[in-house]
């Protein structure tokens, strides 16, 4: 008997000294470190709850921010090797497949859907623009050409009743487009939020192009890294797509709680977060949320020719 009281003894010191030990040698494991690119606004939300809410720090990651004014930006650090990881919007990713520049989409990112438009045209409120083929022989100013606004908003106009072909598209920073269409320099505004919602708050319109889009849902862009990065960085790269895919999750069922983490991070107020009109992230890389993307891109004439989705997931 006392045999046995000994050895249950020793298997409890055991058992207890194991408890004590393999979390004080978790906790002195040294974290990754990851250097990623941002935009200040909710398309690289998943970062930002990321960081915030520890998702990354306790996947052994070490998240370091770089921001930056667009995702042209972002890409040109990501192929110079200035970030590890960056958000990229989907048609630069395509436009640089096809130029050889070998990035690769880690984990997407915000989606656009008929029930959740992240975006929209906005028109001044006395505008003649009803429908989508008034915007014939108008201008649009954009933040970036060809991007994905602007093939957003040209499938939009096509499939709707209207001819792209006869509608400029004029690049200007996003803050100088409200006062653009106040003076009549141009007659419409491609918008993200939180711009979207100072619009409307100045008695703008908007066309959130929910009907006959190039899709629904289809993605934005993605948090994407060169191939030979990933490859080299196997572990960093997922505990990245897993961290990430868990802040996913866990951001589009808890918007209540991401809207400080959001305010906090782009000095938007709190309250225009909490009366913006906020995405949805995707959680896995779906080849159906990419395609018609490519194939509209391939369309409009950016690209010569479209190629398998597939081929721009990790």
């Amino acid at each position: 008997m006392r045999k046995l009281l000994i050895m249950k003894r020793r298997l409890f010191v055991s058992i207890a000294s194991a408890a004590t030990v393999l979390p004080v040698a978790a906790r002195g494991q040294t974290p990754i470190p990851i250097k990623i690119g941002i935009i200040p606004a909710e398309i690289c939300g998943q970062i930002i709850y990321g960081v915030e809410g520890g998702f990354f720090s306790r996947a052994g990651l070490d998240v370091q921010t770089q921001t930056f004014t667009s995702g042209g930006a972002i890409a040109a650090a990501l192929a110079g090797g200035a970030v590890d990881i960056g958000m990229v919007d989907l048609t630069s990713m395509i436009n640089a497949h096809v130029h050889g520049i070998p990035f690769i989409g880690l984990a997407p990112a915000l989606v656009n859907s008929s029930a959740s438009p992240t975006f929209g045209i906005v028109v001044r409120g006395d505008s003649e623009i009803r429908v989508a083929k008034d915007f014939e022989g108008k201008s649009i100013g954009v933040n970036g050409l060809n991007n994905i606004a602007q093939v957003s908003a040209m499938a939009w106009i096509d499939n709707n009743g209207g001819n792209s072909k006869l509608v400029k598209f004029v690049e200007l920073p996003l803050p100088a487009k409200a006062a653009a269409i106040k003076a009549g320099t141009i007659d419409a505004s491609l918008d993200t939020e939180p711009f979207l919602t100072y619009g409307l708050d100045q008695g703008f319109r908007a066309f959130f192009m929910e009907v006959k889009p190039i899709a629904s849902p289809y993605l934005l862009d993605f948090f994407a890294s060169t191939r030979d990065w990933a490859q080299h960085n196997a572990p960093a790269a997922a505990k990245f797509i897993a961290a990430t895919r868990e802040t996913s999750i866990w951001a589009n069922a808890n918007r209540p709680l991401t809207a400080p983490m959001l305010a906090k991070a782009t000095r938007i107020p709190l309250e225009v977060v909490q009366r913006m009109r906020r995405g949805v992230f995707a959680v896995n890389n779906d080849p159906k949320l990419v395609q018609p993307v490519i194939d509209a891109v391939a369309r409009y004439g950016i690209i010569a020719k479209a190629f398998p989705a597939t081929e721009l997931i990790n």
